[in-house]
């Protein structure tokens, strides 16, 4: 492995993580991007890091309530965890944090469509 890549990564996720506490959540989002991108290149699309730079990205659309762009990096990021988990590469615990995730996102989308739907029965007996 790449060392340079290596120390790369480790500081893009770093100013990453500094961004989305600050919340410059585009600012995360475009270095969360290029975190994946290079780690895809360097460890492959199925490997453990990926999933988790997944994950954050998907916190930072969830943080922006972009939830459709979210969940497919939660669904990826359980993905990859519940294949490296079957292979007894990490520990079954590890992908709960994922599933709850999942769930979580779930719970907001439900709450956001409800908000929605009451916004619209409200507009129609306005009317």
């Amino acid at each position: 492995m790449d060392i340079d890549y290596e120390r790369e990564v480790r500081q893009l996720k770093l100013i990453a993580a500094l961004y989305k506490k600050r919340s410059l959540l585009r600012e995360a989002e475009h270095v969360y991007k290029t975190v994946i991108s290079l780690q895809e290149k360097y460890l492959g699309f199925c490997h453990a890091e990926v999933a988790l730079s997944c994950y954050q990205l998907a916190e930072v659309y969830s943080d922006l309530s972009q939830y459709s762009l979210a969940r497919p990096l939660y669904a990826r990021a359980v993905e990859v965890w519940q294949n490296l988990a079957a292979l007894n590469l990490i520990k079954p615990a590890e992908t709960v944090f994922f599933m709850d995730a999942l769930t979580a996102l779930q719970i907001e989308q439900d709450r956001e469509a409800a908000e929605k739907d009451d916004e619209e029965e409200e507009d129609r007996n306005v009317a």
